[in-house]
């Protein structure tokens, strides 16, 4: 009797420093605070779900770099996303055996064979359950910065919220492939709430380590210089606080080992995906960068037109057009698509457009056949820890699809679909920030 007291008493506690979490205007109103306990109850089953069998083997390249740095002490992988995996790591080894998953040699990055191999093992569950606990601590933190992000706009605070935690590209890109973007995310978002703040130094350094973490953060700070600083000096001082963890990284990551971040960038596969779409004006090396120059043209366009009483939403509008126009007209891998969400996420939370959350269910339709590129990768070896026998064999979707029609041509299709939805979606957004009028139907 005494236990069970004990155990009530303590789980009243941990339900009230939980909800502490939670902006008081949601807790004011207990309809808003069990809408939001619903919803993220939902959202929490369907990533427990997927957390103990999905993954593609890129959740093992990445925490094998953490290996590396948190039990051979290479500082080459000391970067915010492989640090916080390389801590987890540590404590994960004292209840399975990591090196059995972790450990080869060659290329940082996975083969196949080893990838497949692994789904043999006794611990696999355990194991990527718990390879995945960080993200999922990211995750919830993510939902709680809505909250505060919207602190004293409860009916945008709990669109934005439900909208994430119910989106199925987060569900995807985190739990079936089982990728680390929700903590670039989350520093990018804090670095919002801090600016939101008036804190530019906090945000400066937070939305550095987001870069440092995540290359395609750094498209975000010319947007933000232009809509939140009015002047250059605050511009500079801002970029200077962005430079420090920047500058910091390649400092360490230089003098003990042989790399460093911002020569990775330069050669990194991202610089060919946003230079991929271009035009050859003359023989002797012109070419014209599709990406680029549309992106520089939002940029000039922001500049010129000026901003309106609401910059959060302004740069959250506009950084997701800066996305749509990346995914349209460049290459890019099935997880990055998890990166415009959070925007797109508070721009319907603000306008609550239903138009932009229908073309967003089509982008999703499209976007499961974008994955068939990748055949059997991004298929069933994604779930063949259930079954590896019948899993590993099974055949790709698109070599289903060649039996009845051309299966290349048909993924070439749904893929302009895809870029023409986003490209309509840009449009939808620019009409709907020059109306600059909040639907709250």
């Amino acid at each position: 009797m005494a236990l069970s007291i004990a155990i009530d008493t303590a789980i009243k506690k941990m339900k009230d420093y939980a909800l502490r979490l939670i902006p008081i205007a949601y807790r004011e109103d207990p309809s808003v605070l069990n809408t939001l306990i619903k919803w993220f109850l939902v959202g929490l089953l369907a990533r427990l779900l997927f957390m103990p069998f999905a993954f593609h083997g890129d959740l093992l390249s990445t925490y094998h770099r953490s290996y590396l740095l948190i039990f051979e002490g290479s500082l080459r992988y000391l970067n915010p996303h492989e640090t916080i995996q390389a801590i987890a790591l540590w404590v994960i080894s004292h209840i399975v055996p990591v090196k059995d998953f972790l450990v080869w040699s060659g290329s940082t990055s996975v083969s196949n064979s080893f990838w497949l191999g692994t789904l043999d093992h006794n611990n696999i569950f355990s194991f990527i359950f718990l390879l995945k606990m960080p993200y999922l601590l990211f995750d919830i933190a993510i939902c709680i910065l809505f909250l505060h992000l919207f602190r004293n706009e409860v009916k945008i605070g709990t669109r934005v919220f439900i909208f994430w935690v119910l989106n199925p590209i987060v569900i995807f890109s985190v739990y079936v492939f089982g990728r680390f973007e929700v903590i670039p995310i989350f520093f990018i978002l804090l670095s919002l709430y801090y600016i939101k703040e008036n804190n530019s130094v906090a945000s400066g350094c937070l939305l550095g380590i987001s870069i440092v973490s995540r290359y395609y953060a750094l498209l975000l700070l010319p947007l933000l210089l232009i809509i939140f600083f009015k002047n250059w000096k605050d511009r500079i001082l801002y970029t200077l606080w962005t430079s420090i963890p920047i500058i910091i990284l390649n400092l360490i990551t230089r003098l003990y080992s042989d790399s460093s971040p911002s020569v990775n960038f330069v050669k990194s596969h991202f610089i060919d995906y946003v230079t991929g779409m271009n035009f050859i004006i003359e023989e002797n090396g012109q070419i014209l960068y599709v990406f680029i120059l549309a992106y520089v043209c939002i940029l000039l366009y922001i500049f010129y037109k000026g901003c309106n009483t609401k910059p959060l939403i302004e740069y959250c509008s506009y950084s997701t057009i800066i996305f749509l126009l990346f995914y349209s007209t460049s290459y890019f891998h099935p997880h990055y698509f998890v990166w415009f969400i959070p925007f797109l996420g508070i721009f319907y939370g603000y306008y609550h457009d239903n138009s932009i959350m229908e073309l967003h269910c089509l982008q999703i339709v499209c976007f499961m056949f974008y994955t068939f590129y990748w055949g059997q990768a991004l298929a069933s070896w994604m779930i063949a820890s259930i079954n590896p026998e019948v899993l590993k064999t099974m055949t790709a979707p698109i070599n289903f699809i060649r039996y009845f029609y051309p299966g290349l041509f048909l993924l070439n299709v749904v893929r302009s679909i895809f870029s023409a939805i986003s490209i309509f979606m840009v449009g939808m957004i620019l009409w709907r920030l020059k109306e600059a009028i909040p639907n709250e139907e």
